[in-house]
């Protein structure tokens, strides 16, 4: 078993150029049944996390339906970038175990020691949130510009494209965030766009109208 940890961390690019066996002793393991729950808003670990063995996956639920945001495999990282958030922060999504998974944890305390004490996580790590925000202002970027109804339509068909049940995340309140608009202006946007019959609302989850057609065809 050691010996099959040691690898899955020399595999992961977060701990490329690292001592494995050094890290391996940071970590604490954790075993999970099939369905549960390993992260969600309500408990939520601040831990970086290394998926050992299994598959996870991310969602986000709006009314009955629930939106698979990510999976996660062995050597799959997942918490880099919000480990250091403030102490009131709530994870946004939940994370759940699809079938036997084992984590490795890494304490907040354990990621600093490893900040503080190896250069090569340090950068590593700095590579890793690079690339998080790259995504992120790509994202963004697709917005800038753009009145909200026309940045709320590219959203939802941008999240539609990227869930295997072609369906978004509805609630108002974390789209607003999302978007960096007001409520009511989130509101206004999204009644148009239904309206237009660009986009379907069902409980809290959105669909591009388009798809849904193309479904019941």
């Amino acid at each position: 078993m050691v010996e099959k940890i040691k690898r899955i961390i020399e595999a992961c690019p977060l701990f490329d150029n690292t001592d494995s066996d050094y890290i391996r002793k940071l970590g604490s393991v954790v075993s999970y049944r099939a369905g549960e729950i390993i992260a969600d808003e309500n408990g939520f670990r601040r831990a970086l996390g290394l998926v050992l063995s299994g598959r996870a996956v991310a969602e986000n639920s709006g009314g009955n339906k629930t939106a698979r945001l990510n999976e996660f495999e062995s050597g799959d990282i997942f918490g880099a970038a919000t480990l250091f958030e403030e102490a009131d922060f709530r994870y946004m999504s939940t994370i759940r175990a699809k079938k036997i998974t084992e984590i490795m944890w890494f304490s907040e305390q354990a990621v600093v020691r490893l900040i503080t004490e190896k250069p090569a996580f340090a950068l590593n790590y700095a590579k890793y949130l690079t690339g998080k925000i790259r995504f992120l202002n790509g994202k963004i970027s697709g917005y800038t510009g753009k009145n909200a109804e026309k940045c709320l339509e590219e959203y939802v068909k941008y999240n539609c494209e990227k869930s295997p049940e072609g369906m978004c995340d509805g609630n108002v309140s974390r789209l607003a965030k999302e978007l960096c608009v007001s409520r009511p202006t989130l509101y206004s946007a999204l009644n148009s766009l239904i309206d237009k019959e660009i986009i379907v609302r069902e409980d809290e989850c959105l669909y591009m109208k388009a798809n849904k057609k193309n479904e019941g065809e």
